[in-house]
């Protein structure tokens, strides 16, 4: 691609010449990305190393050679689709960072915008919001992308499809920020949409929708303590992401992945350990086969590594696993230079940390890494944090690691903050009280 650019554009003798022939080269690349499925949309970049290395050289000539904005939004659109699919959270940095100028320089302005412009736009903005949840878990930010994205397309009849993944994006960040009330008429609101246009919608995409309503689901279902219904709805969304990929819609791995920690989370919750150790055992070789965990995705996978190896006696492993997931976490926190923590992930590894060390008795760490979540669940869910059973999970655990520690300052804390938020009668309540009053 470099070398045409090069010969076949920079070249030529005018502006206009060079401008052209750039629009062109745009166009023929967002035409390839319009295919169905990410392995046939996405196929051309990954198969071309070239291609892939001057996607930067491309997008900045077609700044300074003033190609049309719509025209270059549409091929950011579609390689924002390309990065988040990929994690590449250092290129969707770069196209928040256009975005944001563009806006603070007035250059895109919805009520200007023919309606296939909008839905671009949209589509863009529902992107960078996923990028912001999922990269940085700014919930507040995401919600403000995807709220816009759907305002921009709210009357569009053509953009039914974009409008039902919105409302899903919408209803994924309020539950991962505590907010169930809210994410559970996202999700009716979306059932309705998706029933009311079910002849406009195409079966992939339908299917595609359906595995991320059920992945949802299941989170919701997992904050109300509702192990076997949760175990039920990622069963669901395994079996549709695995349908797409058998029709090689998209990348089985990359799809499957989150889908497997989470399956593995319901079963480490329902201490069906074993079962847990296998799934994210095999996640663990798949993704990590030189033991190199560096991403958010695999500090992920060692947190249930880590609470499965627990439950099957590994003390030493599960500590080792668990200290590498905050590791990994709090570079990811240094990387934005983000202080004030609102990544639950980050704080479930702390927990997973907190765990280990008061199996080998090791009583006053084990606390100080309770408290470090604490403040993360606190600061992510606020007024929703007497309703997360992951809170409820935390404050059991922290309330019994005092008690037997004979720590009197933690148990007032930990103890006194469980009492406040939960029900006496709840089985974590009445099972830390029975604790504690043994450890007198």
């Amino acid at each position: 691609m470099h070398d045409a650019i090069k010969e076949g554009v920079l070249e030529l003798a005018t502006e206009k010449e060079v401008e052209e022939e750039l629009t062109k080269v745009i166009g023929a690349l967002n035409s390839l990305m319009q295919k169905k499925g990410e392995m046939s949309r996405y196929g051309f970049i990954t198969s071309d190393a070239t291609i892939k290395s001057n996607l930067d050289i491309l997008l900045d000539n077609a700044e300074k050679y003033k190609v049309n904005i719509y025209v270059v939004l549409e091929l950011r659109k579609n390689l924002a689709g390309y990065y988040m699919s990929l994690l590449d959270y250092y290129n969707m940095e770069k196209m928040k960072n256009w975005l944001e100028d563009k806006k603070i320089s007035e250059s895109l302005d919805s009520r200007k915008m023919t309606n296939p412009q909008k839905i671009s736009y949209s589509w863009y903005l529902n992107d960078i919001g996923v990028y912001e949840h999922f990269a940085k878990s700014k919930y507040v930010s995401a919600l403000s992308y995807f709220l816009k994205a759907r305002d921009i397309i709210k009357d569009i009849k053509e953009a039914r499809l974009l409008e039902a993944a919105i409302l899903l994006q919408i209803a994924q960040a309020q539950v991962y920020s505590g907010d169930i009330i809210n994410t559970e008429k996202e999700l009716e609101q979306y059932s309705i949409l998706a029933e009311k246009n079910k002849p406009y919608i195409d079966n992939k995409d339908s299917k595609d929708d359906e595995a991320t309503y059920w992945y949802i689901k299941t989170r919701v279902l997992l904050s109300k303590r509702q192990y076997p219904d949760a175990l039920a709805a990622i069963d669901n969304t395994i079996k549709l992401v695995l349908e797409l990929a058998k029709e090689q819609l998209i990348p089985e791995a990359t799809a499957t992945l989150p889908c497997y920690i989470v399956k593995s989370e319901v079963l480490n919750y329902m201490e069906k350990f074993k079962d847990s150790y296998d799934i994210i055992k095999q996640a663990a070789k798949e993704t990590m086969p030189d033991d190199q965990a560096i991403h958010e995705l695999h500090a992920r996978i060692l947190v249930q590594l880590s609470r499965a190896e627990l439950g099957l006696g590994m003390v030493d492993e599960a500590l080792e696993h668990a200290t590498t997931a905050c590791d990994i976490f709090q570079k990811e926190m240094d990387k934005y230079n983000i202080t004030a923590v609102t990544n639950p992930e980050f704080a479930t590894a702390l927990v997973a940390k907190g765990d280990a060390l008061f199996r080998k008795n090791r009583f006053d760490e084990s606390l100080t890494a309770y408290n470090e979540a604490e403040a993360i669940y606190f600061r992510t869910y606020g007024n929703n944090y007497s309703r997360m059973d992951d809170v409820s999970y935390l404050l059991s655990q922290g309330s019994k690691a005092a008690c037997i520690g004979k720590n009197q300052f933690w148990k007032k804390h930990f103890y006194d903050q469980m009492i406040a938020n939960f029900a006496k009668d709840h089985p974590r309540v009445v099972d830390t009280i029975a604790v504690c009053d043994k450890f007198k």
